[in-house]
């Protein structure tokens, strides 16, 4: 959906008048009502009714006016920040075009003015004059030349995330929309931490494809740090596994949905392994300086706690010989090997690894900790992705439990 669509279709929604419309986005009357019925085409939808009162909202577009309200609202969020510093405020949603605005946010992304185009599939030189028109609309640089790619200004951070925010809510409209006639076919756009995609998640998104078959999900792996860019630019709707600290989070709505620990695992016939319940009693210092370690991180949440709790007995730091945030490599190095590994307690249980692990004594002393979704704050989840929450609970109580 552009964004001269959108324009039009919330003038109309609000006035409620095509000629009313027309007024507000400086259009004839005939190009208003042309307008809206090309979106009720794309979309397959009924939008207004057409009667001697006017256009009479369906609750289809009341739903889709609703995102499309916040979708105007993360832009004008984006443009006060401009007036913060210093900046007079552009009026992006009455004055920019789509490639222009669309064009920002993937320079931003892709960091290169080619690899942009290709993602707009747009041809360079017309990406750079999109660009760059939007730089002289709003009076300031949005980059500047490093080597062979660019380096956005901090103007252009500040539009990149506001434009994104904008186009998640747009997309997020128009799935609520179809979601109002009973057509669920949206898209889940989700990141997955390491806690999250053995076995809990991907139980979630089964269930939730079997009751809403023609729906897709695209999962993002990698750094937390890099999942919670793409979460604030709106290329992801929501983050799952451990939960952050507050303080690094304000911008977002956390939901705790269990708590896990992190406990000492090893392959099930390690020399160290328990041989019965009772024989999981606690591990000696000794035996914890003597092992070598697959580890998260340095500077990860979990690789912190495990520093921690070595300290906190006298013990030196450990051995780390693999440093990896990938439970599946982690899982399949244990197998091999003699080393030990700390992993979030609710993955011991998992089907995939149940027998051919063991746990050495209890888990980590204050290594509890939240797991759950994060959010935009504010954010309203679709029929959909209400959907896929439940099933993220169902599966925590089932791992939990387990």
């Amino acid at each position: 959906m552009k964004l001269n669509q959108l324009r039009i279709f919330l003038a109309v929604y609000e006035s409620l008048s095509t000629a009313k419309a027309a007024e507000l986005v400086h259009r004839t009357q005939p190009s208003v009502s042309a307008a809206i019925s090309s979106l009720e085409r794309t979309l397959n939808l009924k939008l207004f009714e057409r009667n001697s009162r006017g256009m009479e909202p369906t609750p289809a577009a009341a739903a889709l006016a609703q995102r499309a309200a916040s979708a105007h609202a993360q832009l004008h969020a984006a443009e006060a920040h401009f007036v913060d510093l210093g900046h007079k405020p552009p009026g992006l949603w009455e004055r920019a075009t789509d490639l222009q605005l669309r064009g920002l946010s993937a320079l931003v992304h892709h960091g290169s003015f080619l690899l942009a185009a290709r993602a707009l599939r747009c041809s360079e030189p017309s990406m750079h004059r999109a660009v760059s028109a939007l730089s002289q609309l709003i009076r300031c640089p949005l980059w500047k030349r490093a080597g062979r790619g660019i380096d956005p200004t901090r103007e252009a951070l500040i539009l990149a995330e506001g434009i994104g925010r904008c186009e998640s809510e747009v997309r997020l409209g128009l799935e609520a929309a179809q979601e109002i006639n009973g057509i669920v076919r949206g898209q889940l756009l989700i990141g997955a931490l390491p806690t999250a995609r053995p076995g809990w998640l991907p139980g979630a998104i089964t269930s939730t494809l079997k009751r809403h078959p023609s729906s897709r999900v695209s999962v993002m792996d990698g750094p937390y740090e890099e999942q919670l860019v793409a979460l604030r630019h709106g290329r992801i709707d929501m983050i799952i596994g451990a939960l952050r600290a507050s303080s690094t989070t304000r911008d977002l709505e956390q939901v705790p949905i269990f708590e896990d620990t992190l406990s000492i695992a090893v392959r099930a016939s390690h020399a160290l392994a328990p041989r019965s319940k009772r024989g999981n009693r606690p591990l000696a210092s000794a035996r914890l300086t003597s092992l070598s370690w697959l580890l998260p991180p340095v500077g990860t949440p979990p690789r912190q706690c495990f520093d921690d709790y070595l300290q906190a007995r006298g013990l030196p730091p450990a051995q780390c010989v693999v440093e990896c945030n990938s439970l599946v490599t982690i899982w399949s190095l244990l197998m091999a090997t003699d080393c030990a590994a700390v992993i979030p307690t609710s993955q011991t249980r998992s089907e995939l690894i149940r027998g051919c692990l063991s746990v050495l004594g209890k888990p980590i002393d204050g290594s509890r900790h939240p797991v759950g979704l994060a959010v935009r704050r504010g954010f309203t989840p679709t029929r959909l992705q209400s959907v896929f929450i439940d099933n993220l609970k169902s599966a925590s109580a089932a791992l939990v439990s387990g």
